[in-house]
């Protein structure tokens, strides 16, 4: 469904809301996933390790999920003081200023949906289960009611249905588990607060440099790159989600276990599975755009050469992020990582609008640049700490 659904829903709204109110929709979503990410606070990753951890421990499972869920909702009410103030205060948003209310409700997801805490306790299942109800009933809606330019205002409407229904499940799920949610003292949420920063930092960090480039498309070369952008992006997303699927399965048992021989084979399989990946995708660029979206989308058939190489240094920089370094309590240079790439990819950025070279191209060879650093520098201390022995 993660990957099937998306990609069944792209062409209809491109079609139906057509090339610039599509573009608009995915400004918007944009904006929204840097709040989105500040509501996650890097949880998926602390909060899935300290579930794993004492799992089996009913009083401190309640006290962690509860830390959690507190901290998220006062996250949720900062960031919604902060988006509303935006639209107050842009020009570009306030026109469109229903739009991002709208978009902005999704974010709620990381208060209703934990996927987290069902990662941490190994009961994927119920992660499949939530994520394919949330997306057929946006896939149902979108198919039953979107039909014209008009209905624009409907995507996030639709996006936000799924995922209450979703929640709503999750939270069944979660009373059947015999979690309550209990008090939690400032000094304790602190600890939890703290102990998620570094991982903040690093899924901030990746959201400042994956999203930006939509944003630049959108406003310096207009909303028709950021519908062939978006386009490339979420097939090559789709395949990833693959790789990232594994990953999360495999994270909270390597936490675990340490398991060294495990985290080798898994390594060896992304890098070589994601790199046929890539050559099959570059080979059948043109037959995958006129069998999702038709031909009238061949123009964005060149990204896939150059967005595709994305697909191998991502899977690499996953598998040696959170298998290797962050499994085994390396988290610090986990975070930096990130915090250094996007340093660098900010410099090329800043160079590119100097020299007004700002164009589809460019900013992909930023992204290149910066995953390849990333991938440099975990690589370097996984030898360093003795992972690779």
């Amino acid at each position: 469904g993660r990957i099937i659904i998306p990609l069944i829903i792209l062409p209809k709204l491109i079609s139906a809301l057509g090339v610039e109110n599509y573009g608009i929709v995915i400004f918007a979503q944009t904006i929204v996933f840097y709040f989105l990410i500040i509501i996650n606070f890097g949880f998926d990753m602390s909060g899935t390790r300290l579930v794993a951890m004492y799992r089996t421990n009913n009083s401190k499972l309640a006290e962690i999920v509860s830390a959690i869920l507190i901290i998220k909702l006062a996250l949720f009410v900062v960031s919604g003081l902060a988006f509303s103030l935006m639209i107050n205060m842009i020009p570009q948003m306030n026109k469109h200023s229903l739009l991002y209310i709208f978009s902005f409700l999704f974010c709620i997801q990381e208060i209703l949906l934990p996927i987290w805490l069902f990662q941490g306790l190994e009961k994927m299942k119920f992660i499949t289960i939530i994520d394919l109800i949330s997306r057929m009933i946006y896939l149902i809606l979108v198919f039953s009611f979107i039909t014209t330019a008009d209905d624009y205002l409907l995507v996030p409407i639709f996006r936000f249905t799924g995922v209450l229904i979703a929640g709503a499940i999750s939270v069944y799920i979660i009373i059947t588990e015999n979690i309550k949610i209990q008090y939690v003292s400032i000094d304790r949420l602190k600890y939890y607060f703290n102990d998620s920063i570094p991982f903040f930092y690093s899924k901030l960090s990746t959201a400042i440099n994956d999203r930006t480039n939509t944003l630049l498309l959108g406003i310096y070369v207009g909303m028709s790159a950021v519908t062939y952008y978006d386009f490339v992006y979420k097939v090559i997303g789709a395949v990833n989600s693959i790789f990232g699927t594994i990953i999360r399965v495999l994270y909270p048992h390597i936490s675990l276990t340490k398991n060294m021989k495990k985290v080798k084979t898994a390594f060896a399989f992304n890098l070589i599975s994601s790199s046929i990946a890539y050559i099959l995708l570059s080979i059948f660029s043109a037959q995958i755009i006129v069998l999702i979206v038709g031909e009238n989308m061949l123009p964005a058939q060149s990204l896939f050469y150059y967005l595709g190489l994305t697909l191998p240094l991502v899977v690499i920089g996953w598998s040696l992020g959170d298998l290797f370094l962050a499994a085994f309590g390396h988290s610090k240079q986990y975070s930096t990582s990130s915090i250094y790439s996007t340093f660098i990819y900010l410099i090329i950025i800043g160079g590119l609008y100097l020299s007004e070279s700002i164009n589809v191209y460019s900013l992909i060879v930023a992204l290149l640049i910066r995953l390849l650093f990333i991938d440099i520098y975990r690589y370097y201390y996984c030898k360093k700490f003795g992972l690779f022995a």
